[in-house]
């Protein structure tokens, strides 16, 4: 009986040992994962930087970072993306490194507006990260990251109801053409005009000047634009 009782407390010292190596295993391994929003939309309506940009995807670690560079790994994946390489954008390819004494990395994806129907429809970029030997899968749903490419302007929604006093009737080219003029990255859903409109009436004189300058000028769907005051 004690020989019994012997046994089976070495069983359960065997087993006990066995179960905190192989947690200790698993909590030694580090995850990756997408920080921050893993849906990107990038419109070059509201870069100011030329045809080409560049997005900084952050990559982060769950779990201890190194005294040592460490290799990870990460894809494009073809059959989700529907942005053409060269085209909207450079492969960013497959191997990268996360600094030693990190927690994160930034890495470049660089994108082009060179494709004019960007101002028709958005194309994607979908990026997966690849398990390896040193980097296990993290949080589930940051593994994959996609970023929309276009160069589509949307209509402020209070443009009827408060733009229309400065700008006249909207279009997509008259759109641009605020931005360009006015230098400024977008036409907010949320006015700041305050109680007087001195901003915005000192813009909409300006780009109406441009169009009985320069007239005539065509929108998309090559209407005149006809100045508005």
């Amino acid at each position: 009986m004690k020989n019994i009782f012997k046994i089976c407390i070495i069983y359960c010292l065997i087993m006990s040992s066995c179960s905190y190596n192989d947690l200790k295993t698993y909590n030694d391994k580090t995850s990756l994962y997408f920080a921050g929003d893993t849906d990107i939309d990038f419109s070059f309506t509201k870069y100011r930087g030329g045809s080409t940009a560049v997005i900084m995807v952050p990559i982060e670690i769950g779990g201890y970072k190194s005294d040592v560079d460490r290799s990870f790994k990460m894809e494009l994946v073809n059959d989700s993306t529907t942005a053409t390489p060269a085209l909207h954008f450079k492969n960013p390819g497959t191997s990268f490194i996360m600094p030693k004494d990190s927690f994160k990395v930034h890495l470049p994806l660089e994108i082009y507006n060179t494709d004019p129907e960007l101002k028709n429809s958005k194309v994607r970029v979908y990026l997966r990260i690849i398990p390896n030997e040193t980097f296990i899968n993290g949080v589930n749903y940051k593994q994959s990251l996609s970023v929309y490419i276009s160069n589509i302007l949307i209509k402020p929604k209070i443009w009827d109801s408060v733009y229309s006093m400065f700008f006249g009737v909207y279009s997509q080219n008259k759109h641009r053409k605020i931005l360009e003029i006015c230098d400024i990255s977008e036409v907010p859903d949320v006015y700041d005009g305050g109680s007087y409109n001195y901003k915005w009436n000192a813009f909409g004189r300006a780009v109406n000047n441009f169009y009985r300058d320069n007239y005539p000028q065509y929108d998309e769907n090559n209407q005149i634009i006809e100045p508005w005051f």
